[in-house]
């Protein structure tokens, strides 16, 4: 079997090429900037994640989105995002003095760097290509990772994806598929995969491009959107809220989870009581 990953993947040109069904491809512009550096992080200490989003005009040095997360060896992970021209916090001063103007778990978490760098990044867009419904396809092909889908770098779902795509092979082969045809089974469970980090990183990006462009959408999107709204607002200043959103975000549960009333009326409350986190 033949694999495929990367964003770059050509694998479509090649299809074309020789006459098969080529996968649609759908692009939604972020045009986004983000800088990340890490930190030195207390053992067992509270704070797991958080996540703040702002509304334009951004308060604050033209940060639009920025993230707090535990990972290993005692480290934060502290990112800030703007869009367009806006490029927060370059350099490790900057970056300091940004957080110290952020909701207080910022601040807390960039106290002490464990290298002094910090890591820019620009990406013009989100991609998927839809492999699951084509009806000629060669067999002993797949695609995975960025190839398929690539996600708006700052949900963090790049490398759980692809890790699910692989799990997603994983149960495909060990079904013992008939040789000789196309891997449609594959691509009907890495769909899901696809759907769910896409539910997230797109719909966030979407809701802002039809908000800037004054497009109207159904109540019940506006609905979703609201309530996802006020679960990522409580995130900094409610660690139940936060440590939902980030089991999302890190695709360990799946988005349907936040739809759960009791944890929308907790951030709810949460937001009513911190009204400027």
């Amino acid at each position: 079997m033949c694999c495929f990953p990367g964003r770059a993947s050509r694998l479509a040109d090649w299809l074309d090429r020789d006459g098969w069904d080529i996968p649609p491809l759908a692009r939604l512009a972020t045009s986004i900037n983000y800088s990340s550096a890490l930190f030195k992080r207390a053992p067992l200490q509270a704070l797991t994640a958080a996540v703040a989003v702002f509304s334009p005009p951004y308060p604050v040095d033209g940060v639009a989105v920025c993230g707090i997360g535990a990972i290993e060896h005692d480290q934060w992970l502290v990112l800030l995002m703007g869009y367009d021209d806006s490029r927060p916090g370059r350099t490790l001063e900057a970056f300091r003095a940004t957080c110290a103007e952020l909701p207080p778990p910022f601040a807390e978490a960039t106290r002490d760097a464990v290298t002094g760098e910090v890591f820019p990044y620009h990406q013009a867009d989100s991609r998927r290509r839809d492999f699951a419904g084509l009806a000629r396809f060669p067999a002993g092909l797949v695609s995975v990772g960025d190839a398929v889908a690539s996600f708006n770098p700052i949900y963090a779902q790049g490398m759980s994806a692809a890790a699910l795509h692989a799990s997603c092979l994983s149960e495909y082969l060990r079904a013992e598929p008939v040789p000789g045809r196309p891997a449609t089974a594959f691509f009907e469970l890495e769909q899901v995969v696809v759907d769910a980090a896409w539910t997230i990183s797109a719909g966030g990006d979407a809701a802002r491009l039809d908000a800037r462009n004054g497009v109207r959408v159904p109540e019940d999107v506006s609905r979703q959107r609201w309530a996802l709204g006020q679960l990522i607002q409580a995130s900094p200043v409610d660690q139940v809220v936060a440590r939902a959103v980030n089991d999302v975000n890190f695709m360990l549960v799946h988005p349907d989870t936040l739809a759960d009333p009791a944890l929308l009326d907790r951030a709810v409350a949460a937001n009513r009581q911190h009204p400027d986190s």
